[in-house]
């Protein structure tokens, strides 16, 4: 069993429409022991806005947003803030593929389980420096 203290639990942000399946994902982020926030942001604006304020590990980006507002918040996040690790949930192969071009951290295509989420989560808080 791992202990793990409150120094080493860190935030997420999750940025995408309001609806059942960003409340999903929130709820599935939250079960993780390693994660003590998780923000949500309905758009780039607020997205912005949330990475300043709350300094999240972890962004998982909607590229179901409206236009290039997904590429364009990956963009923008790698270049203001290039600790902050960027996953984008992918629709479709095209997006899956567009995403390991730029510079997401890690795709998840839509569909992915649960345990896929928590591998990948992990994967990102356990390479960050400083983490034992």
């Amino acid at each position: 069993m791992t202990v793990i203290n409150a120094s080493q639990c860190v935030s997420a942000l999750i940025i995408g429409p309001p609806g059942r399946w960003r409340s999903s994902l929130s709820v599935l982020l939250q079960a993780n022991p390693e994660i003590s926030a998780v923000h949500q942001a309905d758009n780039s604006v607020i997205g912005l806005q949330c990475v300043a304020e709350a300094q999240p590990v972890i962004v998982l980006l909607d590229s179901g947003l409206p236009g290039d507002e997904c590429w364009w918040m990956l963009a923008h996040i790698k270049r203001a803030w290039p600790k902050v690790r960027c996953v984008i949930l992918a629709h479709d192969s095209a997006e899956e593929l567009r995403a390991l071009k730029s510079e997401a951290d890690a795709v998840l295509q839509i569909g992915f389980s649960g345990e896929t989420l928590y591998k990948t989560v992990r994967d990102i808080i356990n390479s960050q420096p400083g983490r034992p």
